[in-house]
C-alpha cells in the first residue's frame, strides 16, 4: 500500500467525517422532523442529534490534536480490514430494506466477527442471533423505536 502521512490521513478522514456530521445535522433539522418540534416530546431525532454534536465536538479536538502532532508515516497495515468492514455495513444498511433488521442483522454480525479474526463458531453463531433479537426488542418494544421489518415474519 502507498504510505502516506499520519497528519494527512487524519486530517482527511476527520474532515470527511465532519462533513457527513454537519451534514446529516442539517438534514435533522429539515421538515421531514417538524412533528418532533411540535410535541413536548423528545422526538426521534433528539438522540441523533446529541450523536452529531459529540461527532462535530470531538472532530474539532482530533483536529487541533492532530495539528500539534509531528509529522510521521500512518501503519497502512489494517487498511484492507477497515475498507471490508466499510462496505460490509454499507451491505448491511442495505439489506436491512430488503429483508429486515433481524435477518439482516445475523449475518452481519456473523461475517464481522470473520473478517475480524474471530472464528470460534460455536460462540459466534449464537451471539449473533442473541444480539439481533435483543437489539430488535430493546428498540421494537421498549424503546418503541420501529426497525426494519421482515417481509417473511411479522415479530
Amino acid at each position: 500500500m502507498p504510505s502516506f502521512s499520519k497528519r494527512m490521513g487524519s486530517l482527511v478522514v476527520t474532515l470527511a467525517f465532519l462533513a457527513l456530521a454537519l451534514l446529516l445535522l442539517a438534514e435533522s433539522y429539515s421538515e421531514d422532523y417538524h412533528l418532533s418540534r411540535a410535541s413536548t416530546a423528545m422526538g426521534p431525532a433528539f438522540f441523533p442529534r446529541i450523536v452529531l454534536f459529540l461527532i462535530l465536538g470531538l472532530g474539532v479536538l482530533v483536529i487541533a490534536q492532530t495539528i500539534r502532532q509531528g509529522k510521521e508515516m500512518a501503519d497502512t497495515s489494517g487498511m484492507a480490514r477497515v475498507l471490508g468492514l466499510a462496505a460490509l455495513t454499507v451491505i448491511y444498511g442495505i439489506a436491512m430494506d430488503w429483508i429486515g433488521f433481524v435477518f439482516a442483522s445475523i449475518p452481519y454480525v456473523i461475517a464481522t466477527a470473520a473478517l475480524l479474526g474471530y472464528r470460534r463458531w460455536q460462540w459466534v453463531v449464537p451471539v449473533s442471533v442473541l444480539y439481533a433479537f435483543a437489539v430488535w426488542f430493546l428498540f421494537q418494544k421498549v424503546l418503541l423505536i420501529i426497525l426494519p421489518a421482515s417481509p417473511w415474519f411479522q415479530f
